[in-house]
């Protein structure tokens, strides 16, 4: 995630850049309101996500503090959660999963696809508690 300003040579005010990574596409280049990044309950972490403007793919990921920093101060509004109840706030907080560090490579669709199949062998369930153990 890195965030910088086009300084073109005329008079109107350099576009901001933020550039991100698509799991299927590298690096590409946004503007801030390509992105969308939601707040936990304490405002200092969250999600940001944008539609990938090569592959039209749809990427999540977790921001911590650092890059909350970033993105808003290259112009991305936040999304803060709706406080109280019925005000939606069970809808707009982040699941928790969402803000727990992660270890170990991200999952891919080769790997969702040898999930699939394995759950359709005979004897999964078997190998699943002996792989346990």
């Amino acid at each position: 995630m890195d965030a910088y300003r086009n300084d073109d040579l005329d008079d109107r005010e350099p576009e901001t850049r933020i550039r991100a990574t698509c799991p299927d596409c590298g690096e590409v280049e946004l503007t801030p309101p390509q992105v969308e990044l939601r707040l936990g309950r304490l405002g200092r972490r969250g999600l940001y996500r944008f539609t990938c403007p090569s592959c039209t793919l749809l990427v999540t990921k977790a921001a911590d503090r650092r890059i909350v920093r970033l993105l808003a101060s290259a112009g991305v509004k936040a999304t803060l959660p709706s406080a109280g109840p019925g005000t939606g706030a069970d809808r707009e907080q982040l699941p928790a999963e969402a803000l727990e560090p992660h270890h170990g490579p991200p999952l891919t669709w080769d790997d969702l696809l040898d999930f699939h199949f394995e759950l359709q062998a005979p004897g999964w369930w078997a190998r699943f508690l002996a792989a346990c153990r």
